[in-house]
């Protein structure tokens, strides 16, 4: 008898493993200077050659009072964090968290860029690295 798939389930979605598939946090204290987001290895992470990075989960933590507004991009190189290549946006408020499930694809060789709008936070994406 086969065994059973193992099933991933994250933001809402479920994917069955494969072997190219690895689940990875991208992290970072945002500010308000464009940063590239980071993996356990705290060095920016981009997505390698022949993968995609589908992140799935984000999560924003206001680190001072009042509210906090933050943005994640798609970018070709390390340390910038682009308006108009934004793929998500939140705000909080004092010392809260706010967490949501998104979809989108960074494609192979693109940093994840971070940019708090008005003030510190930190910023969580969740996903899979897998083949593209």
């Amino acid at each position: 008898m086969a065994a059973a798939p193992v099933i991933i389930q994250l933001g809402g979605q479920k994917y069955v493993y494969a072997a190219d598939m690895k689940v990875i946090t991208l992290t970072r204290n945002a500010s308000t200077s464009a940063k590239s987001l980071r993996a356990g290895s705290n060095v920016d992470y981009q997505v390698p050659v022949g993968k995609l990075f589908k992140g799935l989960e984000f999560t924003l933590t206001s680190q001072v009072t009042g509210s906090v507004t933050a943005y994640i991009t798609d970018e070709t190189s390390a340390n910038t964090a682009n308006p108009s290549n934004m793929f998500v946006e939140a705000e909080s408020t004092e010392y809260q968290s706010i967490k949501f499930n998104c979809e989108y694809d960074v494609a192979a060789a693109h940093y994840v860029g971070v940019e708090g709008v008005s003030a510190s936070a930190l910023v969580t994406l969740v996903g899979i690295e897998m083949d593209a």
